[in-house]
Order: C-alpha cells, then sequence, then structure tokens
C-alpha cells in the first residue's frame, strides 16, 4: 500500500486539495456570458475536478440544418465536501472537552492506563467504601430491628 500511496502521491494534502475544489467551486463560473457556448476548454484544472458529470444532448434541425448542443453539468456534493473539510479540520466535534476535566483527563489517557485506573478504583471500592456501605447497612438494620420492637 504504501509504493502505490507514494507513486499516486496520495496524501492527506492532495485529498484535502480535492475536497476544497469541490467545496469551494462556483457553478457561475461555469456559465458562460450570454450569447455564447459553453467551452470547457476554458476551464481550468480546478473547476473541471469540482465537475460530478457533463451531459451533452446534439439536434439536429432538418429545416434550418443546425446542429443545437445542450450542455449539462453536476458539480459533486458541495455540503458533503464542505463536511469532509470541517471534519478535517476538527471544526465539527461532537462537543468540547474542557481540559483538566474528568473526560480529558480520561481521553489523554493509553488503553492500559485506563485499565490500571479501573483496577485501582475497583481495589479502593472492595476495601474501602464497601466496608463502609456494609457498616451503614448493619445500622440501618439495628435502627429498623429497634423500632419494630418498640412498636411491637
Amino acid at each position: 500500500m504504501e509504493p502505490r500511496r507514494e507513486r499516486l502521491r496520495i496524501d492527506a494534502d492532495r485529498i484535502t486539495e480535492e475536497y476544497a475544489k469541490i467545496a469551494f467551486a462556483n457553478i457561475r463560473e461555469y456559465i458562460p456570458p450570454k450569447g455564447e457556448e459553453l467551452d470547457l476548454h476554458r476551464l481550468n484544472a480546478d473547476q473541471t475536478a469540482a465537475i460530478e458529470s457533463i451531459n451533452l444532448e446534439e439536434t439536429y434541425d432538418v429545416v434550418t440544418r443546425e446542429i443545437r448542443r445542450r450542455i449539462q453539468i453536476r458539480l459533486h456534493d458541495k455540503i458533503a465536501a464542505l463536511n469532509a473539510l470541517a471534519k478535517h479540520l476538527g471544526l465539527l466535534t461532537g462537543r468540547h472537552v474542557s481540559e483538566g476535566t474528568i473526560e480529558h483527563v480520561v481521553a489523554q489517557m493509553t488503553p492500559a492506563e485506563r485499565l490500571d485506573r479501573v483496577r485501582q478504583l475497583r481495589d479502593k471500592a472492595r476495601l474501602e467504601y464497601l466496608p463502609q456501605y456494609e457498616a451503614a447497612l448493619k445500622t440501618i438494620d439495628g435502627a429498623a430491628q429497634q423500632v419494630d420492637e418498640e412498636h411491637g
């Protein structure tokens, strides 16, 4: 894959450039001045890169003996290209995570660090919090038993 990528010059910059050609294409640049026909040869490489399809219809008028051409140009999806660029540039994130928050700290951890932290929290829960919880339950149970005995 790497030799092919190098041979074809496929990299993030080139892909970004192609998306930009589509995203910033302006259909007005393709429309010829009134009275002129569309000359595809006058379009530059950036303009033609944004074209998805060209449909050329020629009809012959037997009365006037004229050939009439109708050219339709469809550009690639501009919104899709803009979204791809925005994602690439980090402009479309689900939401911003502030520095110093637990989410930020966890996001900066490696998977091994996260697993180790989960083990630490589990051990702390078993050694510290579970005994406190069980003691609280005994206190509640004792108080409930005492109320039952009093009300009989």
